[in-house]
């Protein structure tokens, strides 16, 4: 009898610290949800190539993280036979363990670890990545009140010497979405449908945040060989 109740007390412990942690754990996530962008200092040789950095940004909920830049995987265009960039998403589910954050592959569907919760202050997050390299990021505000509305988003990429996607996407308020491929992409020709309320928003809200009020008429790199990409509002 008295082992019996030792080893239910053993037990009970063991919930409790469980139960502890998962709530810390719960405790995290709440912490870590929102918009946050890798912070990176550049020293002078870096500053040279600084047309050329593209920024880093991801967005947590409670069960997902959002990669801002995609996920993309390399495969042969069907009917030239060139490569061509995939686009595979930018969600992933994500869980958290004694301050662990586990990634699910989106290419394997395989739980990998992300990074480990150092601290979060003032708005600035940092994250272990491994054992030698901490990485910081800074949490990213927006006043989408001030920004005019638009009813329509119009985006269009040129192509380039290489297999960037020739397309042309308009996508308006009601949620009605245009597209045209022509090259380098899975779909050739002109198509048509409509998206839900939600993906709209979610649409509209992406471009609503980069305030294109105060984008300038245009941004261009040191290189003559890329493609060039048009938005239109």
């Amino acid at each position: 009898m008295r082992t019996k109740n030792t080893i239910l007390f053993i037990l009970c412990l063991l919930t409790l610290g469980c139960t502890k942690v998962n709530r810390q754990d719960e405790k995290l996530k709440h912490l870590l949800i929102g918009e946050w962008e890798m912070v990176r200092e550049f020293n002078q040789s870096e500053k040279i190539v600084l047309l050329g950095y593209i920024p880093f940004a991801i967005s947590f909920s409670l069960d997902s993280i959002e990669f801002f830049n995609g996920f993309y995987q390399t495969v042969n265009d069907t009917i030239t036979g060139k490569r061509m960039s995939k686009y595979c998403g930018s969600f992933v589910p994500y869980r958290m363990q004694d301050g662990d954050i586990f990634i699910k592959n989106i290419y394997n569907n395989n739980w990998e670890f992300y990074g480990k919760f150092i601290n979060l202050s003032n708005d600035t997050l940092a994250l272990a990545i491994d054992d030698t390299t901490t990485v910081k990021f800074s949490k990213l505000s927006y006043n989408t009140d001030t920004i005019p509305d638009f009813d329509q988003i119009i985006y269009s990429s040129s192509g380039c010497y290489g297999s960037c996607p020739i397309i042309d996407v308009s996508v308006d308020k009601n949620g009605e979405v245009y597209f045209q491929g022509e090259g380098y992409v899975s779909k050739i020709g002109f198509y048509n449908g409509r998206i839900n309320n939600t993906k709209q928003k979610y649409i509209f809200d992406k471009f609503r945040k980069a305030n294109p009020i105060n984008l300038l008429k245009s941004y261009e790199n040191s290189w003559t060989d890329d493609e060039s990409i048009t938005t239109t509002f």
